[in-house]
């Protein structure tokens, strides 16, 4: 009815008891709690349900896991849906994030915050002048340089003769030299499909297409 598991809850009004318990502490006294509340695995006349349920459980915990790595890489949204989808990393993304990844590759690694007012001054020549500006303090590293260094180099092989190599020699800097790019395509098919009851796929039809281009420059300029 909480929301919460019963052994977090009873390990709560445990500690409440004994805020100086240590961990070996608790785990023997809650040794009957822990097999009442564990008790339906061992009832086997409901095998199927009961795997399917540790299968679920095992799932959800993955996919909170995921999504605790993907945030510090830029994810904007509160939750992972568990699904093929996301597995594959094809689930609901936004433009400005896959920009704010492609960033982070420039830089070595390190996070940078996404500023779209540099500054803001108000009240000029007031008592009530105001300048903001941005914190200095909003830059963190989330994946090493030496990762950062592979995947530019990735993304240098998709223009330069992979998915996107059409992309070579669009861009040219004042000289006429080429602008180095890299990037990484993504297309997928939005299908309808007639299932049996089986599952298996009777009907397979196309019905429109989508893709995606991230890309970056040779600076660390980012766009997608």
């Amino acid at each position: 009815m909480a929301r919460v598991h019963p052994l977090e809850l009873w390990l709560v009004g445990y500690l409440l008891d004994h805020p100086e318990a240590r961990l070996a502490e608790a785990t023997a006294a809650s040794r009957e709690q822990r097999q009442e509340v564990y008790g339906w695995l061992f009832k086997t006349r409901h095998r199927s349900a009961r795997d399917v349920r540790i299968r679920t459980m095992l799932e959800v915990e993955a996919f909170v896991g995921l999504h605790q790595r993907w945030q510090r890489l830029g994810y904007p949204f509160d939750h992972l849906v568990p699904s093929l989808a996301t597995a594959i990393g094809s689930s609901g993304d936004r433009p400005a994030a896959l920009a704010e990844l492609v960033g982070i590759i420039l830089n070595d690694g390190v996070r940078l915050p996404t500023l779209r007012i540099d500054t803001l001054h108000f009240a000029v020549d007031t008592p009530y002048e105001t300048h903001w500006l941005p914190a200095d303090n909003q830059r963190y590293r989330v994946m090493a340089p030496e990762v950062a260094a592979v995947l530019r180099e990735t993304l240098s092989q998709v223009v330069e003769g992979g998915t996107a190599r059409r992309l070579q020699g669009s861009f040219t800097l004042e000289n006429g030299d080429p602008l180095a790019m890299g990037g990484k395509t993504g297309t997928g098919n939005n299908r309808i499909e007639t299932l049996s009851r089986s599952g298996q796929v009777l009907q397979s039809k196309a019905r429109n297409r989508t893709a995606t281009y991230v890309f970056s420059w040779a600076t660390t300029i980012s766009a997608p």
